[in-house]
């Protein structure tokens, strides 16, 4: 029989926006290589710290996800958000996965807004409803 590798996530979800519903629904969502398996065993724990560090001292939990009130809204509006990632020292291997993973979703949610922005300030910036003057071109020619 197949070992099903699985770590519980305690997420102190102090935000409703749409980025920080991105990060949770990314983090229950992810496989483990080509497997059907979840990595993450998800307990949310909206509001309630002292709760997941119960769950945390007692093994319960591999880590704890604190995701601040205005994370998601510092994001958008350019500012710095934080996450902040509380994991049980007692497995070195394990903290070692649940960090390398963290900074991937983050790497990968950085990338995502920075697009976003650049898109979005790309179609500010065009013309789009103004018709082009008669005579010019829409690239200009390489001679």
């Amino acid at each position: 029989m197949e070992e099903v590798f699985k770590l519980a996530l305690g997420v102190v979800e102090n935000d409703r926006g749409e980025i920080s519903q991105n990060i949770v629904t990314v983090l229950g969502n992810m496989k483990l290589g080509d497997k059907n398996n979840n990595i993450f065993l998800l307990e949310r724990q909206p509001g309630n710290l002292e709760e997941a560090k119960e769950e945390l001292k007692k093994g319960n939990l591999n880590a704890i996800l604190i995701i601040p009130e205005g994370f998601s809204s510092d994001i958008k509006e350019s500012r710095q958000g934080i996450l902040t990632l509380i994991i049980d020292q007692s497995n070195p291997q394990i903290s070692s996965i649940l960090t390398g993973m963290m900074e991937k979703i983050v790497d990968e949610l950085a990338s995502k807004v920075a697009i976003e922005k650049l898109v979005g300030m790309m179609a500010t910036d065009l013309p789009i409803d103004k018709p082009a003057p008669p005579g010019s071109t829409i690239a200009p020619s390489l001679h």
